[in-house]
């Protein structure tokens, strides 16, 4: 069976796990949070990074540091993992999508300026798969509307727009170190930024809302990241260069594969952009996509598709949408997620490949 994902994970994640072990903090509180979050925000090229539990909370706890209020309204993509859109109601705020790009796959830009109404507050951008939106006009959209820019950069770890890192765009960006993440803790996530007042609000919020001991001036929430978890992190951020390396060969391995075949289509780079490497995504168009889903299941390869419109999803068929959402209902009918870990072989992708390319045909 070849795996969808699975982690990467070495002596030196062992090592420091132990190490935070055997000095008895395996809390939220030793060396580790604090190394973690300063290497981390180096890495993005940032000045601050607050360490969270998941993901999930560091988008909740980044949109409340920027000032967003109950009842603003936040542009987000119509495909994404459904965290981006709970994020923005754990928060209070109003929930609108805009359609994506068939090229990139994000946001579809002249479909996102038609949305900006008199109560839209921020737009909340997701580097789709590791594939960053267009960050000049994206930058230049908020500046003109006076809009706050947060970056959802949980795909996005490594990724660049001209030479500049995911996640150093917006007010903040959230990053995720989940199981099938490039850099992983299990479960984990990070908030960071250039601005002190969000990451003192950012660091207020995660931790109870506590600013002495047992004093909370506001309410706050439980999303501490642990001393253990962090100590996996900071080892893991050791080695990302090497996983990034043995990433790009995957993905290399599968351009080589399948680019220009028939009836296979893969996310357009921008010159601009460097690719994060995240997953390996396509789009197989007439019915192509459940027939070679079947094949690779039959030849032990796990693969996943792409996810639901927000707009199709329970809690939010009511919220507002651009007129079109036809790419984003057209990736949810075609899109297939190929297995992306760094430990996957040459002979294990060309084997993948062998079996799209026969099912396509």
């Amino acid at each position: 069976m070849i795996p969808n994902y699975e982690p990467w994970i070495t002596d030196l994640e062992k090592k420091y796990a132990m190490e935070a072990i055997d000095s008895g903090w395996i809390s939220s509180t030793g060396k580790f949070v604090d190394q973690f979050e300063k290497k981390f925000a180096e890495y993005i090229g940032v000045k601050y990074a607050v360490a969270t539990s998941s993901g999930t909370t560091a988008c909740h706890i980044a949109l409340e540091a920027c000032g967003l209020k109950a009842g603003d309204e936040v542009i987000i993509p119509n495909t994404t993992f459904i965290a981006t859109a709970n994020a923005c109601k754990y928060a209070g705020l109003d929930v609108a999508m805009c359609d994506i790009s068939p090229k990139d796959w994000n946001m579809e830009l002249k479909y996102l300026e038609g949305m900006i109404g008199s109560k839209t507050r921020a737009i909340f951008a997701v580097h789709l798969y590791g594939v960053m939106n267009n960050m000049d006009e994206l930058s230049a959209l908020c500046k003109k509307y006076n809009l706050i820019l947060v970056e959802d950069a949980c795909e996005a770890l490594g990724g660049t727009w001209d030479g500049k890192r995911a996640g150093s765009f917006g007010k903040a960006a959230c990053f995720s170190f989940y199981g099938n993440k490039t850099l992983t803790t299990g479960e984990g996530g990070m908030v960071v930024t250039n601005d002190e007042e969000v990451y003192r609000k950012a660091k207020l919020l995660k931790g109870q809302g506590q600013t002495e001991r047992y004093f909370h001036p506001v309410i706050g929430y439980n999303y501490r990241m642990t001393n253990v978890v962090a100590a996996i992190g900071l080892a893991q951020l050791e080695r990302v260069n090497e996983i990034m390396i043995e990433k790009k060969r995957v993905f290399d391995r599968y351009d080589s594969n399948l680019v220009g075949k028939p009836n296979i289509t893969v996310q357009e780079i921008h010159p601009k952009c460097q690719h994060a490497y995240w997953v390996y995504a396509l789009s197989l168009p007439n019915g192509k996509r459940n027939e070679t889903e079947k094949a690779l299941k039959d030849k032990g390869v796990e693969t996943r598709r792409c996810f639901y419109p927000i707009s199709t999803l329970p809690p939010y068929r009511d919220c507002r949408t651009c007129y079109s959402l036809f790419c984003s209902y057209w990736i949810c009918e075609t899109g297939l997620v190929l297995p992306s870990h760094p430990t996957l072989t040459n002979e294990q992708i060309d084997y993948i490949c062998e079996t799209i390319i026969k099912a396509c045909g």
